[in-house]
Formats: C-alpha cells, structure tokens, sequence
C-alpha cells in the first residue's frame, strides 16, 4: 500500500509524537533509576539457586507436606477390600462408607423397604441403572460400587459432597435438621 493510499489521518498523530514521548525513554529512564538505586540499598545480581543437588532434593521433600490418610479405622476389613476392588479413592471410603451405611447397611440384595424400586448397595432407582456396572450386578457388590462411584463422581463430584447432599436431603436427619425430598437421592 502506497501512502497516499492510506485514509487521511491514520497515525500522522503517532508518528508526530515519536520522539516526543517514546516508551524507551521512560521505561530506560526508569529501570537505571531503580538499578542505581538498588546498588546503595546493596542489592546485587545473583544466580538463580541451583535446582539440582541434594540440598535442593531435601529442601523439596521438607516443603512437600504429607497428605494425612483418612481414618478407616471404623470401615471393616470386608468394605475396605470391597472399596479397594472397586477404584474407590481410598481418601474417599469413609464418606462411601457413610452413604452405602444409610442407604442399604452394606446388603448388596435388599430392595428399598417403602416399595420405590430402589435396589443394592447404593439403592439406585431405577434398580436396572446398576446392569450398566456389568452383568452381575444384582448379587455382585463390587459390580454395584463401580457403578455407585461413578454415579457419584459423574453428579457430585465426589463422595464428600455426595455425603454432603445425602446430610441435607434424608428424610430420616433429626427433625429441623435437614430437608426432606420425594425423590430417591440415586
């Protein structure tokens, strides 16, 4: 493009300004104002710390906290290799634990005492959710809790909030402290 094809007044203001107030100049201005004065505050220019070495290696593995394990002390040998059997995160059995507890007691063929159709370990309604698991899934309680965690990753993310609604749902909670829902929560 030739310039006397370019549309009237497209950066003659810019080009009037260029060395006027040019970025270099206050920006180049600055940054010796702050080195010159960094140089009285004793300041100097060092290397980045090595990232390599033992020192680093220790340094690193003191500042890495440890994730406390969650207590399963209160879950029993059977629901924990049930759980581990499933791919149930382990930071996650004791919320599973609470929920499969309320929901069914831990009986992989007991059918939702007040006739919704709810089923297993989870109670999932409609009862023929859980063949999706596999087709053992009326008597197979690890084919129940693959698909128990599932359903709860897929709607809540995790056990811990799965809990969480269960807490504030169930009809069963002491009055006042919870609502109550018509709806099966599976």
């Amino acid at each position: 493009m030739r310039r006397s094809d370019r549309p009237q007044g497209s950066g003659r203001w810019w080009r009037s300004q260029r060395g006027k107030w040019g970025v270099g100049t206050v920006i180049g201005g600055s940054l010796l104002a702050i080195m010159i004065y960094g140089s009285f505050l004793g300041v100097k220019n060092h290397p980045p710390p090595s990232t390599t070495g033992p020192e680093t290696a220790n340094a690193q593995a003191q500042a890495t906290p440890t994730p406390i394990p969650p207590d399963v002390s209160n879950i029993s040998a059977d629901h924990q290799s049930l759980l581990a059997q499933a791919g149930v995160p382990r930071n996650e059995w004791p919320d599973a634990n609470y929920v499969i507890t309320k929901e069914s007691g831990w009986q992989v063929t007991v059918w939702n005492h007040a006739g919704s159709g709810a089923y297993g370990l989870c109670q999932a309604l409609p009862a023929t959710k859980l063949a999706s698991a596999g087709v053992d899934w009326e008597t197979n309680p690890v084919t129940q809790l693959r698909w128990c965690n599932k359903y709860a990753h897929d709607t809540y993310h995790s056990w811990a909030a799965a809990k969480a609604w269960w807490d504030r749902t169930d009809c069963r909670a002491p009055p006042g402290a919870s609502r109550c829902y018509s709806e099966h929560w599976w």
